[in-house]
């Protein structure tokens, strides 16, 4: 999770969601983060492993937009969602809608079915899809098929 949020005339800081998992300094020149800064902008990440927004990575994010609230930043923060980032930041983002000011999304991965399933037109990625399956709790195709249902896939 990786945190923009606001200056004085935004009430105090923020938080965002990136995950580039482990690299938290990832495509912020182009993402802006560093015009925010310089404003007085705020800048956080959290690292949760390669967990495809699943539910029990967004536990973490709930933990740590907690700790930033008790930090004082601000009640919305923008969230930043680059390839599979989007599943964290659209994921957090439909927990949290109260929490969120804005999202911006770089080529993100929003449907994994899509990525890494390869269900799609991408070719996806065998070896993500299975370990997606694991951390979401997938059992069978039953499991993901419920899942899809649930959330209009």
């Amino acid at each position: 999770m990786r945190g923009v949020g606001g200056g004085a005339e935004a009430g105090g800081g923020g938080q965002a969601v990136d995950l580039v998992p482990g690299v938290p300094d990832a495509f912020t020149d182009r993402t802006g983060v560093l015009q925010l800064l310089d404003q007085g902008f705020h800048h956080v990440h959290i690292v949760v492993g390669n967990t495809f927004g699943s539910p029990s990575a967004l536990q973490h994010f709930d933990a740590f937009y907690e700790a930033l609230q008790k930090g004082g930043l601000a009640k919305k923060g923008a969230l930043i969602g680059i390839s599979r980032g989007g599943l964290y930041a659209y994921n957090w983002a439909a927990r949290h809608p109260e929490a969120v000011s804005c999202i911006y999304g770089d080529a993100p991965v929003c449907d994994f079915k899509s990525w890494p399933g390869g269900k799609g037109k991408g070719k996806g990625s065998a070896g993500d899809w299975a370990s997606l399956q694991k951390h979401y709790g997938f059992k069978d195709e039953a499991g993901r098929a419920g899942v899809e249902e649930e959330s209009g896939g």
